[in-house]
């Protein structure tokens, strides 16, 4: 057997982006990923772009991960052999103009021998990723690459394949906080019969178990019809639903397990009582409407005012930390520019807007505050220049925190004063409305 590999190129870049990643991100967490065996396919479902695979990878600390990637991002020599040196894999479709039999043959071989070899290989076996938070029909590459892995060494391998599941309070924004579960390995050995005497339906028991493996790992909502209605919902009932719960674990847990639980009530009453659900979904869209047209969120509805004893308390709090963010927003504002004006205007598909912001400004930021250290160094001196650069990232992290809060401020003062207006009255007994209605 082949010695696994290793990449120097890749444990740099690990920490680099770990750390990126601990700026760029608010809470995250991970469950459940000790002691996965090996050799193993990770598999995932797929919403955010590269986020997905840099979350999951630099949250690994046992092994160096193989990961599939898109091919077209492959072209050029330099690139090819940039990417490859960090442990990534193209893998081909038509649209790319090249013979994806054999393109892919070759990485589909290459995943094998690095499997055989004890490694661990990441793959997104939806195929594609998409904004909508559902489970998409997975393909049936990572079941025939586990299988053609066994087949090689008559199935005598501890290959499992490891269902893992992410969750992104709000995927597209800095500061998004994840959740990242580890669910039940299954080993491929326990369809060596299947395979042996039906191969095709090996493949396509593996995949529906790989599919149930997922969904209790991820936010799954099974209705196309009533989508947008339910995503408002589990944000909506949240509250009510942790109170009279009591889920275990910290916030980011307890958001979860009460999305899952007001995901499953909405489904069930779907089923059973279609025609007050779907009242209740035209009340939400109401709702969702009118709270968009003043500029609000739901958040701020959970009370009826809030105390502007401790809005004024933040206030004052912001403003003695002032001159920290305004030197945080003086030193970041030009990378922050130039990362809006010149890349995130120009991104297409909303899914890649996260991908982009925070690869770009992995390299962005460093650099201009590299820059900017210069004249920091001809007037304060080599050591203050040293200083500056290594305490930015932390600088920049202070600064979107103070940002948040200042912005959570004024979003609640401005909620008290259009309280006064019966529009917003009359969105807050529509919301009571909708609680009332649905059965928890």
């Amino acid at each position: 057997m082949q010695k696994q590999r290793h990449s120097y190129s890749y444990t740099i870049l690990f920490w680099l982006v770990r750390f990126g990643l601990k700026i760029y991100l608010g809470k995250w967490k991970t469950i459940d990923n000790q002691d996965v065996p090996k050799p193993a396919l990770y598999t995932s479902n797929h919403q955010n772009a590269l986020m997905d695979t840099l979350v999951i990878t630099t949250d690994v600390w046992d092994r160096q991960l193989s990961f599939i990637a898109r091919g077209d991002i492959f072209k050029g020599k330099l690139a090819g052999r940039f990417l490859r040196g960090l442990n990534m894999l193209p893998i081909f479709r038509p649209r790319d103009k090249v013979n994806i039999v054999e393109q892919n043959k070759a990485t589909f071989s290459e995943v094998t021998q690095r499997l055989e070899a004890g490694g661990t290989v990441k793959i997104f076996p939806e195929g594609n990723h998409d904004e909508p938070r559902r489970l998409r029909p997975l393909k049936k590459g990572f079941a025939r690459m586990a299988f053609w892995t066994a087949e090689a060494v008559d199935f005598e391998t501890n290959l499992h394949i490891v269902p893992i599941g992410t969750y992104y309070s709000a995927p597209q924004k800095i500061a998004t906080d994840v959740l990242v579960q580890y669910g039940k390995a299954i080993p491929i050995s326990n369809y060596k019969e299947l395979y042996e005497t039906n191969k095709a339906r090996a493949i396509r028991q593996l995949t529906h178990d790989l599919a149930e493996g997922l969904k209790p790992l991820m936010i799954h909502i099974e209705s196309k019809e009533h989508y947008e209605a339910i995503e408002l919902l589990r944000k909506l009932a949240r509250k009510k639903i942790q109170a009279t719960h009591k889920f275990e674990g910290d916030i980011l847990v307890q958001n979860f397990k009460s999305d899952k639980y007001i995901i499953a009530a909405c489904e069930r009453m779907i089923r059973e009582d279609e025609a007050t659900f779907k009242e209740i979904a035209t009340d939400t869209l109401a709702y969702k409407k009118g709270i968009d047209q003043y500029n609000l969120t739901d958040d701020l509805f959970e009370k009826n005012q809030h105390a502007i004893g401790a809005i004024l308390l933040k206030i004052i709090g912001l403003v003695i930390a002032l001159p920290v963010y305004i030197y945080a927003f003086l030193n970041s504002a030009l990378p922050y520019i130039i990362l809006k004006k010149r890349f995130l205007s120009r991104v297409k598909d909303p899914v890649f807007y996260a991908t982009i912001a925070f690869t770009v400004g992995l390299f962005l930021f460093p650099i201009v505050w590299i820059l900017q250290s210069i004249p920091v160094g001809y007037f304060l001196g080599k050591w203050m220049a040293l200083i500056y650069v290594l305490t930015m990232p932390f600088v920049f992290k202070i600064g979107l925190w103070l940002h948040r809060h200042w912005k959570k401020a004024r979003a609640e003062y401005r909620y008290n004063y259009l309280s006064r207006r019966p529009e917003i009255q009359d969105l807050k007994v529509l919301r009571k409305s909708i609680l009332e209605k649905i059965k928890m």
